[in-house]
C-alpha cells in the first residue's frame, strides 16, 4: 500500500497488522479431515497413531502434523467452545 504522503516519516506511520492466517498443508485439507486430526490431538494420540488413523488422508503430512499441533491447532478448542456456547444459547429459552 503506497504511503499517501511522500514526505511522511515511515518511522511514525501507524503499523497495521494482518489478521492471523494459518499456514501449512493440514490447514488447507478438507474440514472433516482437519476435525478428525483435531479430535485425535485433543485425545492425546501420538503423531504416528494419528497418521495411521488417517490412512490415505495422511499422505505427505508427517512433519506438518507437529507444526500444526504447535500453531493452528491451538485455535480449535476455542472454536469448539464457542460453537457449544451458541448451541447452548439456542436451546435455552429466552427470558
Amino acid at each position: 500500500m503506497p504511503n499517501p504522503d511522500p514526505n511522511a516519516d515511515p518511522a511514525t506511520a501507524p503499523v497495521t497488522r494482518r489478521p492471523y492466517r494459518p499456514k501449512g498443508k493440514i490447514v488447507w485439507m478438507d474440514k472433516p479431515v482437519r476435525d478428525k486430526i483435531n479430535k485425535l490431538l485433543f485425545d492425546g494420540r501420538s503423531y504416528p497413531a494419528i497418521l495411521e488413523a488417517l490412512g490415505p488422508d495422511a499422505k505427505d503430512i508427517s512433519v506438518n502434523l507437529c507444526r500444526y499441533h504447535k500453531d493452528a491447532y491451538r485455535h480449535w478448542p476455542a472454536e469448539i467452545r464457542q460453537a457449544r456456547l451458541v448451541l447452548f444459547h439456542a436451546k435455552t429459552p429466552g427470558k
